[in-house]
């Protein structure tokens, strides 16, 4: 039999349905099976879903587009449609290694699911008065869409043009029910412009559906000093196909002698193992019209959780924390870089220096140089 596309690799992690690299039969792939790979692996399993069965519709006896279905079906937590196609592929070829993996791991995910629903029923049986807290079954994932725990420590000195620099140190928690539903919250203790402040930090993103997610974040501190009193923000998140991601978020940020409103327009693009980003922090203090500073990102993530950011940004900065009185406008830029890396699956590292330089219109600087180092324990 010939096929259009090139097998994937046997060593990809099948069981966490990832597809990266692969290694062919033919030297090159064509387009659409490409295209669809590429939003697998940027899991836009929607669009990936919609190519592989527009290939199917041409070759529907290809054992490689059988497979990249079925990994797409068990990937977006449907495993007894991606059993379909994966039959099919394994009835075309015996042989194949990675449809007899996928299709033991679509099985496995089966009978979890009736057991889960099983011991629901027995629950149910024995206690007939109880009811579910939320009403159905949550869908346990695996591999990397286990739930895990992440506890952060962070410590941060800021150097700047003033004779007293800035410090915070922070311990956070982080809960992963699976790739798009998390929530966390951290604590900091900060010193700026000789004033000490605690700030706590809680954030939350969920998906509405394969496409759309939302994500929202809150701040509060009891002294609010130097750092805001309160803040909110919420964004929303579209997947638009081809790893194109558009986000959308708005907030308000409260402080002791002014409040500032904020709208953060965006758009990310994922390729292979990187993210490609743009995003505007359109910002207006009550005294001031609206300033904006634009945000470029580049992210490689080079391993299970491993990752390295750089991080550029120029415009109007007017944010009430850059001296601590009522918000002014100062031009601003910024480069650097951060990064999480994992020396093993519980125990990594973050890192990060940055450089910041603004000046007002009047002729003030607050040049910034950042250093932050912290630890990661996952459980």
């Amino acid at each position: 039999m010939t096929l259009a596309g090139p097998r994937l690799r046997l060593g990809t992690m099948l069981c966490c349905c990832l597809a990266f690299g692969a290694t062919g039969a033919l030297a090159v792939e064509p387009p659409d099976y490409t295209a669809a790979r590429s939003a697998f692996v940027t899991r836009d399993y929607a669009t990936a879903e919609v190519r592989y069965r527009a290939l199917l519709s041409v070759e529907p006896a290809n054992a490689d587009y059988l497979l990249g279905l079925g990994q797409t079906l068990l990937a977006a937590g449907r495993p007894r449609e991606a059993l379909v196609p994966l039959e099919r592929a394994r009835a075309l070829e015996p042989a194949y290694t990675d449809v007899k993996l996928v299709l033991a791991n679509a099985r496995a995910a089966l009978d979890e699911e009736a057991r889960a629903r099983e011991a629901m029923l027995n629950t149910l049986s024995e206690a007939p008065t109880t009811v579910h807290p939320h009403g159905e079954l949550e869908a346990v994932p695996s591999g990397d869409d286990a739930k895990a725990f992440t506890l952060t420590t962070g410590y941060e000195v800021t150097a700047n043009e003033r004779p007293d620099p800035w410090y915070e140190a922070g311990i956070g928690l982080d809960y992963a029910f699976d790739r798009r539903t998390r929530i966390g919250a951290r604590v900091a203790r900060s010193e700026r412009f000789g004033q000490e402040d605690n700030l706590f930090d809680v954030y939350a993103s969920l998906p509405l559906t394969t496409r759309l997610s939302v994500s929202g974040r809150g701040q509060f501190s009891s002294t609010g000093r130097a750092r805001v009193e309160r803040a909110g923000f919420l964004e929303a998140a579209v997947s638009v196909g081809s790893g194109v991601v558009i986000s959308m978020g708005g907030g308000r940020s409260v402080y002791a002698t002014s409040s500032l409103d904020q709208l953060a327009p965006g758009i990310e693009y994922y390729v292979g193992n990187w993210r490609l980003a743009y995003s505007a922090l359109l910002a207006k203090p009550r005294s001031i019209a609206w300033q904006a500073v634009h945000r470029f990102n580049v992210t490689n993530y080079y391993g299970d959780g491993d990752q390295l950011a750089l991080n550029f940004g120029e415009g109007v900065e007017t944010d009430e924390s850059l001296l601590g009185v009522a918000a002014a406008k100062f031009d601003t830029w910024y480069l650097g870089f951060n990064g999480r890396h994992w020396l093993a699956p519980e125990f990594g590292f973050d890192y990060g220096v940055s450089y910041n330089g603004l000046q007002s219109p009047r002729g003030d600087h607050l040049d910034r140089t950042t250093f932050n180092v912290g630890i990661a324990i996952r459980f």
